[in-house]
């Protein structure tokens, strides 16, 4: 899908507003042209890339799905059809006729690829400044890719910019990009957050806890306690909130999936423990984990999941025996 906007830029929630990140963003924009956004599942990429624009800029956001990725040209095609016919009418013939393929409204001839290139870029630097914004940019298939960090070298200095966004674990570049990384939102954010979405604060600091300054989730996890009871009851993780966390478990490796049990059953893991404990190839393991937004490892060897509502999800999807040996390898080499 192209949602395109001209010259404004998408009305912020309350609470939604990232000033520092938003900040980072215009910065790489204006030092490199491109910003390559990166964070994980539910960090508020997305909601990022919607209030990026500057007055007068056109602003053409794409959000390709998985089932793109393999399909030549796809998310150029989507471009292609969101900008005006008379812009492509304009074009000379070649280049007309490479969109006009891509589009099906000729017959296909084969794909001219130096051909859309051109037209693509004529196409975005004509009429002003365009911001190209690229959603789930791991599913840009590999033709489109290189059609659209085509215009950034070869259109005139600053008509056209990119900032495309990707998961931790997304093997994802973009030449001479700079690379932002989306922080956790701090206790205060969240706070502003869970008001902005008519969420009662007075379960700040346990939602923060539960969810890791992880935006969606906390908005998940803020929306099922309505019937929570004050108290040590436990903080309620809802089915909305688990799905997608068991979705990146299913995704790792079955050795990445162990050791994410022991970081999860330990008191304090260390990547020193977690070797001690049977997981030799921790280090792997908690490379593909962190990448998939699971776990964090910090200079000090420490390890930690990446919110309390993980730490939950993965001890409830480990069977009895699982539980048993992990509990066992661990208590072998407690302090």
């Amino acid at each position: 899908m192209v949602r395109s906007v001209h010259g404004t830029t998408a009305p912020r929630s309350r609470g939604t507003e990232r000033p520092h990140v938003h900040a980072a963003v215009r910065r790489g924009l204006a030092e490199a042209g491109a910003v390559l956004l990166t964070g994980p599942p539910g960090s508020g990429k997305s909601t990022i890339l919607a209030a990026l624009g500057e007055p007068g800029e056109r602003v053409l956001r794409l959000s390709p799905a998985a089932r793109d990725a393999e399909v030549p040209y796809a998310t150029v095609t989507e471009l292609l059809s969101a900008l005006p016919a008379d812009a492509v009418d304009a074009l000379a013939p070649p280049r007309r006729s490479a969109v006009r393929e891509l589009l099906r409204q000729e017959p296909d001839g084969g794909v001219d690829h130096l051909a859309v290139r051109l037209a693509v870029t004529e196409l975005l630097s004509t009429g002003g400044r365009a911001l190209l914004l690229l959603d789930n940019a791991v599913n840009v298939d590999a033709e489109s890719a290189d059609v659209l960090h085509y215009p950034r070298q070869h259109a005139p200095a600053g008509g056209v910019r990119l900032v495309a966004a990707r998961r931790d674990a997304d093997d994802v570049s973009v030449p001479g990009a700079a690379e932002i990384t989306v922080p956790p939102m701090d206790l205060d954010e969240i706070a502003a957050l869970l008001t902005g979405h008519g969420i009662p604060t007075r379960l700040t600091g346990r939602v923060f806890r539960a969810c890791g300054g992880n935006p969606q989730l906390a908005v998940r996890l803020g929306g099922a306690i309505g019937g929570w009871g004050r108290g040590d009851a436990p903080l309620p993780i809802p089915e909305t909130a688990r799905r997608p966390i068991r979705a990146q478990l299913a995704s790792l490796s079955a050795s990445a999936r162990q050791t994410l049990l022991h970081v999860a059953l330990a008191e304090r893991p260390t990547v020193a423990l977690l070797a001690r404990a049977g997981r030799p190839d921790a280090r792997e393991d908690l490379a593909e984990t962190t990448g998939a937004g699971l776990t964090s490892v910090h200079a000090d060897g420490s390890v930690g999941v990446s919110s309390g509502a993980v730490g939950d999800t993965v001890r409830e999807a480990a069977g009895s025996a699982e539980l048993s040996a992990a509990h066992a390898a661990l208590a072998s080499v407690a302090d």
